[in-house]
């Protein structure tokens, strides 16, 4: 997939504002770090969806089962409301299925508390932001600069709830490389040029 810079004046849809797009060299390289493959894409909608199997807006996540025992899920949740999606990460691990989750280095917030509770490794990105993509598709492929704070993967490993949590530490150069990242294709700006207006006396 190729990010573009678009030069687009549409404004974004606001009904989207918490479906951002994740970029899939951020997912690649997830799965190399933690060694897993995902099978599914939680929390996301029929136009973002990053697999082919996925459980969008369309079906309430919140409330239904992501899958088998065994089954891998990633999930970038709305991040105006975060806490009940660890409830409901918290649940499915319960039932056998690993959830990694993309989340904010909200680390003063008392769900993340509760996160480290039940997570089994946390991984903090760090040297950089993600810049995630615009959740509109009518503005296409496009990085967006907003995020404002770092970001980190929350495992929750399938019947592995409270058995202990570690924390690591990685580069996002490290993970741009492992996934692959090709940096966006910016439109070139023009100059215009500037006359100097030529004053005759009569």
């Amino acid at each position: 997939m190729v990010t573009v810079t678009t030069t687009a004046k549409r404004k974004r849809d606001k009904s989207l504002k918490d479906l951002w797009r994740t970029p899939q060299w951020c997912v690649d390289a997830a799965e190399t770090i933690l060694s897993l493959k995902f099978d599914v894409d939680i929390a996301c909608n029929k136009d973002n969806a990053l697999f082919s199997h996925f459980i969008g807006v369309e079906k309430d996540a919140l409330k239904c089962s992501w899958g088998a025992p065994g089954t891998k899920a990633f999930l970038n949740p709305p991040y105006s409301k975060i806490e009940p999606w660890i409830d409901a990460a918290i649940r499915e691990q319960s039932k056998g299925v690993t959830t990694v989750m993309l989340i904010p280095q909200s680390i003063d917030t008392k769900w993340y508390l509760k996160t480290r509770q039940s997570a089994n490794e946390i991984v903090m990105i760090v040297g950089g932001r993600i810049a995630f993509l615009e959740p509109d598709v009518a503005l296409g492929f496009k990085e967006s600069r907003m995020n404002t704070g770092g970001s980190m993967l929350v495992v929750f490993r399938g019947f592995s709830g409270g058995v202990g949590c570690i924390n690591r530490e990685v580069e996002i150069e490290v993970m741009k490389k492992l996934g692959g990242y090709i940096p966006p294709v910016r439109p070139k700006r023009t100059v215009k040029r500037k006359y100097k207006k030529v004053s005759t006396v009569a």
